[in-house]
């Protein structure tokens, strides 16, 4: 059920339900423009999802390293799960840690696979794309309510909602911010996704305002990030067997979205007064020379000792180190330090060995020049969002993890979609794989 061999759709036919692609829909709308703001709400989506899609799931006879890497990483969670148990975790951790590292993961597995074998990944990077654009519409949305009718207008995004634009300075406090962190850097990696030039150019003009006005670092790291993964990949084409490098057209693309970016902050920097675009640059440079802040130095420093305390063994989960980030005490935004501090070097390295299996088989597709436009829009994302769990506890949300889990899917199964779908307006069929 959890193989990721390539289980390409049947050509020309797609056997899901109406039902079910309608409530897969929904779910990830969900998930992806308005995270948090419906919790209970999400979870039953997740819940009822999965199991209808459990019908239309095919299996195949291969396990796949996916699966292989899921059963360890239960298996770990498990044994740590009675480790800290022992060592007095409360009882809310390990129902928490069993929801977010053994659940959590089998559902987003369950639906996106199934979602890639009935209609491939070109539909689903076509319904990020739309997406997209409703998390921009979101923050606009946001920002307009908030400025005009005060904080209560916008407790449905967030309940501690707070928007600081003062001195240049521009940042607000938004869920949302978290998925565009994989959309923008998915985007500006691989723009070509967009057929519609226009609306190519646009979308990414949007994702770069919302970036700048966001205060976040890992949101506007996510601009470069993008844009180097994009570059990079395209330098290398395998040709008669041999490496080259690719045609003039690829960094010229990259040069001309750049120029682009730069276009569209000079203009922002010029029409709008309250930002300034060097005092936003120079909290950014001044966050990221810091560690993401003084509160993220202390509690990766106690993590780190933590670790060293329980001999690189593990305290186990649901245990706390010195520093407490929150009211919950086993909850740290260094996800992986506090992986490390609760199951050891040993456990953390089976957590990560799906992650590193999947950057090594994108390497080697880079360099036998079969990555194609949608596995560079995942891989982009990926690293986006990679970068950013050092900071931010996306992996640990049990609505967040599409973005780490998708990528690793996506590259197992064949993402050329059934007849019909491969006739979505406006996808050039090229770009399928």
């Amino acid at each position: 059920m959890l193989a990721t061999t390539q289980d390409a759709p049947r050509p020309g036919t797609s056997d899901l339900s109406a039902e079910s692609h309608l409530l897969f829909s929904l779910t990830f709308a969900v998930c992806v423009v308005i995270p948090h703001s419906l919790q209970a709400v999400t979870a039953a989506l997740m819940a009822a999802t999965a199991a209808t899609c459990l019908f239309t799931l095919r299996s195949s006879s291969r396990i796949g390293y996916l699966g292989i890497c899921y059963i360890l990483g239960v298996v770990v969670t498990c044994v740590y799960v009675v480790v800290g148990m022992v060592r007095g975790a409360p009882s809310e951790a390990v129902y928490q840690t069993i929801a977010i590292y053994i659940v959590s993961p089998m559902l987003w597995m369950i639906m996106l696979r199934t979602m890639l074998q009935r209609n491939g990944a070109v539909w689903i990077t076509g319904y990020l794309v739309k997406l997209a654009w409703l998390c921009c519409a979101s923050v606009a949305l946001f920002f307009y309510l908030y400025l005009n009718f005060g904080k209560t207008a916008v407790t449905f995004f967030i309940e501690e909602a707070n928007i600081n634009i003062r001195g240049g300075f521009s940042g607000a406090t938004m869920h949302v911010y978290g998925s565009l962190i994989f959309l923008t850097a998915a985007l500006f990696a691989a723009p070509e996704v967009v057929a519609n030039k226009l609306n190519r150019v646009l979308l990414l003009l949007a994702l770069v305002v919302s970036a700048l006005t966001s205060g976040r670092a890992a949101l506007i790291v996510a601009v470069p990030v993008g844009l180097l993964v994009g570059f990079f990949v395209r330098r290398v084409e395998h040709r008669d067997g041999g490496l080259v490098r690719a045609a003039r057209g690829s960094w010229l693309r990259y040069l001309l979205i750049f120029l682009t970016v730069v276009g569209a902050v000079a203009l922002l920097d010029a029409l709008v007064e309250d930002i300034d675009l060097s005092v936003i640059i120079d909290a950014l440079l001044d966050k990221i020379e810091r560690g993401g802040g003084e509160a993220r130095i202390d509690q990766s420093a106690a993590l780190l000792s933590g670790t060293l305390d329980y001999s690189g063994l593990g305290a186990g989960h649901g245990i706390g180190a010195s520093v407490q980030r929150s009211d919950y005490a086993w909850r740290y935004e260094n996800v992986p330090l506090a992986v490390l501090f609760k199951v050891g070097v040993i456990g953390s390295a089976i957590y990560v060995l799906p992650f590193v299996i999947y950057v090594a088989r994108v390497v080697g597709r880079i360099l036998t020049g079969t990555l194609g436009s949608i596995d560079k829009f995942m891989f982009a994302g990926f690293v986006g969002v990679f970068l950013a769990a050092s900071t931010n506890p996306y992996l640990e949300s049990f609505i967040f993890q599409w973005m780490f889990i998708l990528p690793l899917v996506a590259l197992g199964i064949e993402p050329r979609p059934p007849a019909e779908a491969r006739t979505w307006p406006g996808w050039p069929q090229s770009e399928a794989r």
